[in-house]
């Protein structure tokens, strides 16, 4: 499924602080990567 795309292949749980995040998006197992995340 991930021939052309960045894809995350593994994720993990850890919480970060708020003020490290400058912006986020969606990966969808459906479309074009093997396993949803948010990145």
């Amino acid at each position: 499924a991930a021939s052309n795309f960045d894809c995350c292949l593994r994720y993990t749980e850890h919480i970060l602080h708020p003020k490290f995040i400058v912006g986020f998006t969606q990966q969808l197992a459906n479309e074009a990567c093997d396993i949803n995340a948010v990145m």
